[in-house]
């Protein structure tokens, strides 16, 4: 078992996430399939760990007003 698809049949045609992400382009799009193509390794030890993810250029935003808060006194 080397990653091969063993029921072709089932597959509906082979189409690149890239042509499936519509709501997003430039380097948004690029940040997004580079985070996504961390998650979606066949070989668990190639796949990104949850925080690696966390940390991933794409969440950039969301962390800096994380980062924000946490040290803005209530």
């Amino acid at each position: 078992m080397s990653g091969q698809i063993f029921r072709r049949d089932l597959v509906i045609d082979e189409k690149k996430l890239a042509d499936t992400v519509t709501e997003l382009d430039g380097d948004e799009k690029a940040k997004f399939l580079d985070l996504a193509s961390g998650m979606l390794q066949w070989l668990p030890e190639k796949r990104k760990t949850a925080r690696e993810l966390t940390r991933h250029p794409f969440f950039e935003s969301i962390n800096k007003t994380r980062a924000k808060y946490r040290q803005d006194p209530l």
